[in-house]
């Protein structure tokens, strides 16, 4: 149902497209790109360029500035910067575009500065001058896990893939030192509230915290018994509270390095922990699908909030202290949001959405909540009306396919063809015995769909790692490979009138393909 939803809306789009003879689109840049009548085919489908994009890809991440004016959404095609005050413009908010998939993010306190991950890098960006500040490379294969700005925005703590904290200078992008800090990923980094402590947790067990000034180890608090996914210092830097994946909260003494607390409940790994701004409450969730209040000095469970299959995987308070936001994935893949008051009575929820909720975050009044997922879609509700919530469209993604073992099959207007898949290629068939007269190589890995061209004499076919493949149908020869999404391209439509390709992605974009022509 969803593949054929898909199509459908690509169907309707592209018979849109096919009403206008000249049509102007608007680039990223804010120029616009005109397309003529040129049809596409076998002489020149070599030539095809992007002509458009639609849709502003699939969200990991968002951050508001410590002002409350900004909102930074990390997504497939880069660092969108929302005005907070102002999300029902029909202008596109900025973009800052990255050559990766946009991963983890953080701004710095002032709200002037955003950092985030592009593959192995890592770009800093000033936001009021919309201009790249520095861009951090350390070479190899190693990926940026964390990322945590001191308190004064001077410095940049990463954690890293390879077991690795690095310390960098935002003014410059010099690398100030680097720290084999642990024994597997370092999954979390944060500064305390004074800048002068950097602490890490790791998939080696542990918690170590650093004298952010020479970076020499301080404390190593040992005692979990697996993957230490997540950890939280409170608002004066008294107390540290980390979660794993061996269902334990432990509090520490950040000063001494004491346990306090052990925590247990929870009967299956802890993904997310979060602190109150009254630095003694503490929000736990993860796969055994319950959000756990605690007292994080006395070790009491103040409150039990099962999430009705629905695991926890992000938590947060918002700063005045009254309600408390999960994001949550459930057992079928349908993600959700839950906001509670912070004595645990139901505010509101939302659950069947497409893939799991990934990020939430309050503004700095607590009146909005924002969450985002791999729908591609930003949501806001407003805390104090929580049942009248609002979308982003643009965020709009692609639909998957519900599974990746349907064989397609489609057969050419004029009579002389049909195509199938069996995913790992295109085959040409004879219409009557179908018998197999070509395999076509797409160049790519695996086939989500095709579409064959109203003519009959192309074939286009799309899939895995953002692959489409311009066939001529005749010859069998692969004519173009464009390679502009960045995730699984899951639908491909020709327009009526052969003038230009339509592809839908896991990116969140469609993306619109045609021949620029003599406009004549």
């Amino acid at each position: 149902m969803k593949l054929r939803t898909t199509a459908f809306i690509l169907f309707v789009f592209m018979m849109v497209l096919a009403n206008s003879v000249f049509i102007g689109f608007a680039q990223e840049d804010g120029t616009t790109e005109q397309q003529d009548d040129t049809i596409i085919t076998s002489t020149n489908a070599a030539s095809l360029q992007e002509l458009a994009r639609f849709g502003r890809g699939e969200v990991f991440d968002l951050a508001y500035s410590a002002d409350g004016t900004t909102i930074a959404v990390a997504t497939t095609l880069g660092i969108w910067l929302y005005p907070a005050n102002n999300l029902g413009t029909t202008t596109d908010p900025t973009l800052i575009a990255s050559e990766n998939s946009a991963g983890v993010i953080t701004m710095s306190n002032d709200g002037q500065l955003l950092a985030f991950s592009d593959d192995r890098l890592i770009r800093i960006w000033n936001i009021a001058s919309n201009a790249q500040v520095a861009i951090l490379s350390i070479g190899g294969s190693a990926r940026p896990r964390a990322l945590a700005f001191s308190p004064d925005g001077t410095q940049l703590a990463v954690g890293y893939s390879d077991d690795m904290l690095r310390l960098w200078n935002v003014s410059n992008g010099a690398l100030i030192g680097e720290i084999a800090a642990h024994n597997g990923d370092v999954n979390a980094v944060v500064f305390t509230p004074d800048g002068s402590t950097i602490v890490t947790g790791s998939q080696d067990e542990t918690v170590k915290t650093w004298n952010a000034a020479n970076g020499e180890l301080g404390l190593t608090l040992a005692g979990h018994e697996n993957d230490v996914n997540a950890i939280a210092v409170n608002s004066d830097g008294t107390l540290l509270a980390s979660v794993s994946d061996d269902d334990t909260v432990r509090v520490w003494d950040l000063n001494t390095g004491t346990l306090l607390q052990t925590l247990t409940g929870h009967e299956h790994d802890v993904n997310a922990i979060a602190f109150a701004a009254d630095g003694i409450t503490i929000a736990t969730g993860g796969e055994d699908e319950v959000i756990r209040l605690w007292n994080a000095s006395t070790g009491v469970q103040q409150g039990i909030f099962p999430m009705e299959e629905q695991d926890i995987l992000a938590l947060a308070f918002s700063p005045d202290g009254e309600f408390i936001a999960a994001a949550t994935n459930g057992s079928s893949s349908n993600g959700g949001v839950t906001l509670l008051s912070s004595s645990g009575v139901l505010q509101a929820t939302t659950i069947g959405h497409a893939d799991s909720m990934r990020v939430v975050a309050f503004n700095l009044d607590s009146s909005v909540l924002s969450f985002g997922n791999s729908d591609g879609i930003l949501w806001m509700w407003n805390t104090s009306l929580p049942t009248q919530f609002a979308q982003i469209p643009a965020f709009e993604g692609a639909i998957a396919p519900e599974a990746h073992n349907v064989t397609q099959l489609a057969f050419a207007t004029n009579g002389a063809y049909g195509v199938t898949t069996p995913g790992n290629d295109i085959r040409i068939i004879d219409p009557t015995t179908g018998q197999v007269l070509r395999i076509l190589d797409p160049g790519f890995g695996f086939v989500e769909s095709f579409a064959i061209s109203p003519d009959s004499s192309l074939i286009a076919a799309v899939g895995s790692d953002g692959g489409v493949a311009i066939f001529d149908a005749t010859t069998g020869q692969r004519l173009a490979l464009l390679n502009a999404h960045r995730a699984d391209v899951v639908s491909v439509a020709f327009s009526p009138d052969q003038r230009v390709i339509a592809t839908a992605s896991l990116d969140g974009t469609v993306r619109v393909w045609g021949v620029p022509g003599s406009g004549e």
